[in-house]
Order: structure tokens, then sequence, then C-alpha cells
């Protein structure tokens, strides 16, 4: 099918798009510490940006969802990434709490829009789990990058402005080097159904259902994982280092699901990856030391980006044409969302603790829907 046939070069461009799209939830620890620090904004207020966020970033996916199969990928994420740097652009020039929630409400629609475009092409290729492996690689890789050296060259010097202006800058050098690479066609769809109906599958919904209980549960911890070591009293740098690690041990997830690939199905890696949270969950909960918050945030990072392979794999697989791989990015920053805003008020009422059992709660229910998921699409497989 020549919708599955991908050249490396589309991938390569796809990823590079999609990792600087991205690029604001890799580092949202760090934006939202200098939105505390910077712009004396609360928790609350800062949890609320976040959301409108990834609120915009859930609509954008949805309605790419819709019409990915009549869009030209590389005009619609190319215009999408154009409108990011501007919205970065904006951003950085306001210190208003009002003026920087529309301005990142804007940055998500554009995210959004790419993104999704891009889970499109790579849920279209013969080995989705590995390409989406590499996406997120490249993503981590980057968070690598930023978490060891933006706390000292970027906000040290010129704070969440030039934050901003550095992934607006980015993003347009990413648009000069990559955008041919893009396909311009659309997704070919030939021998499926090509009718929304799909989308609206039992095992459809059970696995965007999952896919969405899973991020919001990420989206309610990771914004204040850096603040987790606060409370705890460590070290900045310390701090910056154990978030730098996390990168690391993500990398080291995604390239074990690169390796595996499906050689032991999706159900067994996914409930792996859900056991290992779940761990890190624990050290979170009853941990105080230096060893247990690292410990703990490496644990996490390392199974999130491993059960989220197969978590998109199980979408790709679903329909190839992307449409489901694209609305899972809109349940990803829908449940990125809902994440901080629910993270905020649970904060505010009962400190971090709670935090910690939302989180739990949203590991252990999405391994029901994507179970579920996985055992109807092993039957679909053999009909």
């Amino acid at each position: 099918m020549s919708s599955r046939k991908v050249p490396s070069r589309m991938i390569v461009a796809a990823v590079a798009y999609g990792v600087v799209a991205v690029s604001p939830f890799t580092i949202m620890p760090l934006l939202v510490g200098a939105m505390l620090g910077d712009l004396e904004l609360s928790v609350k207020q800062a949890a609320y940006i976040v959301a409108a966020e990834m609120g915009g970033s859930g609509l954008a996916a949805l309605l790419v969802s819709v019409f990915i199969t009549r869009l030209n990928r590389r005009h619609i994420a190319s215009g999408a990434l154009s409108l990011f740097v501007v919205s970065n652009l904006l951003a950085a020039g306001v210190n208003d709490p009002d003026m920087l929630l529309s301005a990142r409400l804007l940055a998500g629609v554009s995210a959004g829009t790419v993104v999704a475009t891009v889970s499109a092409i790579l849920a279209g290729t013969r080995t989705p789990e590995r390409n989406f492996s590499l996406f997120f690689m490249g993503n981590l890789s980057f968070g690598v990058i930023a978490f060891l050296t933006l706390p000292s060259l970027i906000f040290a010097h010129w704070g969440l402005s030039g934050a901003y202006g550095l992934l607006a800058v980015l993003a347009a050098i990413v648009m000069v080097f990559f955008f041919s690479g893009l396909p311009a066609g659309h997704v070919g769809t030939q021998g499926r159904d090509d009718s929304s109906s799909s989308l609206f599958r039992p095992v459809a919904v059970s696995g965007l259902v999952g896919m969405l209980v899973y991020f919001i549960g990420v989206g309610a911890l990771w914004p204040f994982v850096e603040q987790l070591g606060v409370v705890r009293d460590l070290a900045p740098d310390r701090i910056g280092l154990i978030l730098g690690a996390t990168q690391f041990s993500g990398i080291g997830g995604a390239l074990l699901a690169a390796w595996l690939t499906i050689r032991f199905g999706r159900r067994l890696p996914i409930i792996a990856g859900t056991f290992v949270s779940l761990l890190a969950m624990m050290l979170f909960l009853v941990g105080t030391q230096l060893w247990s918050y690292a410990l703990a945030s490496v644990l996490f990072y390392f199974a999130y980006i491993f059960t989220l392979t197969y978590l998109a794999g199980v979408l790709a697989a679903l329909d190839p044409a992307g449409r489901i791989a694209a609305l899972g990015v809109t349940m990803q920053t829908a449940g990125s969302a809902l994440g901080p805003a629910i993270a905020g008020e649970m904060i505010t009422r009962g400190g971090y603790a709670d935090l910690i059992w939302l989180t739990i709660f949203c590991l252990i229910v999405p391994l029901f829907f994507m179970m579920g998921a996985t055992y109807k699409l092993h039957a679909l497989n053999r009909l």
C-alpha cells in the first residue's frame, strides 16, 4: 500500500516539525517555574495558562483528524508552524497573565495542527511504533539539551521571554531546512473506509478514551515535577540535573520500544510500562530524599515514553490512514489541558500528595480501555 511507504526523508522532516511543535510541552516544568518566578504568578494562574495552551492544541488536532485525508500535509504543517513562530514571539513580549494566556492558546492551536499532521504521516508507515519512537527520541534529545543549558544560558539572562523567543527561532529554522521534505499530497485511504464512522467504532473509542485519561495523569504531574523537588528543599541545580536525566531515561524507553516493536505484542509492554510508572508514583509519595526524587523522576519518564509508543501504535493500527492517530493527539492535548487545571486545584486544596494520587488513578484506568482496544484489534486482524 503506497500510503504505508514513507521515505526516510519524509520521516526526518516530520520528526523535525513535530519536535519543535512539542517543545513547549517538553520544557514545561522550566516554563512553569519561570511563570511562578519571573511573572510571580500563582500556581493556579500558571496551571490555567498551560491548560489553555493544551486546550488549543487539542481543538486544532480534532479538526485535523476530521479533514486529514483531504489536506495538503506540507502546506497545513508549515502554515501552522508559521503561526507557532508568531505566537511565541507574542508570548515573549507580554507580561500580563491574560495576554500570556491568549498567546499560549494561539501557540497551542498551531502546535496541535502540526503534531496531528505529523502523527498521521507516521501512522501511515510500515512500522509506526519504530517511527513514533524516533519522534519521541527527537523530543527527548531536545529535552536533554534544553534542561542542561536553558536554565543558565536563557532563563538566567532573559527569563521566560527569552525561552519563548528561542522557540520561535528554532521553529523558523526547521521550516527553512525541512519544508521540502514533508509530503505534499494527501493521506491515502485506498481500499479503506474513508468515512468518519471508523472514528466512532467501539474499538477506536476505547483506545481514544484510554489515551485521554493517560494524558490527564501525565499533564497533571509533568508540569509540576520541578516543584516536587522544590518542596523537598532540593537545590535548583540538582533539580535541573535530574530533569536532564529524565530525558536520557526517556530516550532509553523509546530505544527499547524501537528495538522490541511488537515482538511481544502491545498488551504486555503497556502493562509493564504502567507497572514501572506506578512504582515511580510510590517513590514520589513516600520518598523525601534526593535519591528517591531522582529515581522516581527517571523511572516515570522512562515508562511514560515507553508506554506512549505502544499507545500510539494501537491507534495507528486501528487506522493506517492516520485519522485515529490524529484524533489521538486531541486526546493527548485535551488530557494535557485538563491535567494541569485539575492539578492546580488539587495542589491548592490538598498539596502535592493529592496530585500523586490523581496520577496513580489516571495510570490505572487506561489499562482497562487499552486492553479492550488491543483485544478487539487482535480479533479484527484475524478477520
